[in-house]
């Protein structure tokens, strides 16, 4: 990517981007997916997913920083 830094921080616009869209599609399923187990009487599988997506947001917000970070690397060349 050396000189080219346009396209290094289009890419890194997007990486950001796709990050809040994952983030966004784990919060909107996460209470939907715990009430179901609940309800199916499978509340160690309920624990499991808390857990499981609690990890994943972490992971999604630790992604999301780095692309900003490149981000800010590539606007400053």
């Amino acid at each position: 990517m050396k000189g080219n830094h346009k396209l290094g921080a289009a890419l890194a616009v997007l990486g950001i981007l796709t990050g809040l869209l994952i983030f966004y599609l784990l919060a909107q399923q996460y209470n939907l997916v715990i009430e179901a187990k609940v309800v199916d009487g499978r509340t160690d599988e309920a624990t499991s997913v808390r857990i499981t997506y609690a990890v994943l947001g972490w992971i999604g917000i630790t992604a999301g920083a780095v692309w900003a970070a490149v981000l800010y690397g590539f606007l400053n060349k």
